[in-house]
Parts: structure tokens; C-alpha cells; sequence
């Protein structure tokens, strides 16, 4: 286990104490005979409890011994243009999320659906932007149609 590791089972604890806690602390309709809506916020809390416990405990490689002699370099994890892709996707989401309401749940996720899987495609072609554009169009009817015709739940319709 690396130092990085560490640090990620900590954030992890971290997170999952805060949403466990979180089920205690806010008010939630009661159900009579049901669990209600605080079980799976409770299960996922405990479950990224206790993953970030194992990322902190993990034994390192075995039969390595920590030393300076025998200390191997990290990889670099972040390459080179990683921070531009990274920026540009949080970007998009940004923009995402502001267009929402305006122009509705259908049209905005499939511009940012799109953007995003031909941005992050490294090869870009005219193809890879069809392929991406079919892929959005699939994702997002598919996700309509299950929240407003099985699920009943209302999406952003804005002025479309």
C-alpha cells in the first residue's frame, strides 16, 4: 500500500461517516413497517466505511521490506493534458447543470453526454463524434423513459 492509498481510505471514512451520520441527524418521512428512506444512505455509509478501513489497514506488498533501500518510485499518475481534460469535464458539468432548467433534461444531457465522450475520446474523428452522439441519444431516451414512464419521477423539462 502506497502513502496516496492511505489517504484515499481516509477520505473514504470520512465521506461514509459523514452520510452515515447524516440519517441520524435529518428529519425523513417515517413509514409504518418500512425501513423508509435512510436504509440505503445507512448501507452505503457502513460499506464506505468499511472500505476506506481496508485501504487503511491493507498490508503493504509482502515480502517487501520498507526501507530506503529498497523504496520503488511511484508511477506518475497524472499525466500529461490530464488537468486540462479534467478541467474541461468539470467545465462541461458546470454547464450542465446551469443549462438544466433552461432547456431541460432531454436536450442538455445530450449535449454534455456527447462533449464528454468525444472530448475524453483520444482519437477524434468525425466517427468517434457519431459514435458518441448515438451513444448519448440511447443513455438519454433510456433514462427519460425509465424515470418518467416507469418511475414516475418528473425530470427538467425547460423549454422543450
Amino acid at each position: 500500500m502506497s502513502k496516496n492509498d492511505r489517504y484515499i481510505g481516509l477520505g473514504i471514512m470520512v465521506v461514509g461517516l459523514y452520510m452515515l451520520l447524516q440519517t441520524f441527524w435529518v428529519n425523513y418521512t417515517q413509514f409504518p413497517n418500512e425501513p423508509g428512506p435512510v436504509l440505503m444512505p445507512r448501507v452505503i455509509g457502513g460499506g464506505l466505511i468499511l472500505c476506506g478501513f481496508g485501504l487503511l489497514l491493507w498490508p503493504s506488498k509482502r515480502g517487501q521490506e520498507t526501507g530506503p533501500e529498497n523504496e520503488q518510485e511511484e508511477p506518475e499518475y497524472i499525466q500529461k493534458g490530464s488537468k486540462k481534460r479534467m478541467l474541461s469535464i468539470v467545465g462541461a458539468f458546470v454547464g450542465y447543470i446551469a443549462l438544466l432548467n433552461i432547456v431541460g433534461f432531454v436536450v442538455s444531457t445530450l449535449i454534455f453526454l456527447t462533449f464528454s465522450i468525444w472530448f475524453l475520446n483520444p482519437v477524434k474523428s468525425r466517427k468517434s463524434f457519431i459514435i458518441a452522439a448515438t451513444t448519448s441519444i440511447i443513455v438519454t431516451l433510456t433514462v427519460n423513459f425509465s424515470f418518467s414512464m416507469l418511475l414516475n419521477i418528473r425530470l427538467p423539462n425547460g423549454m422543450f
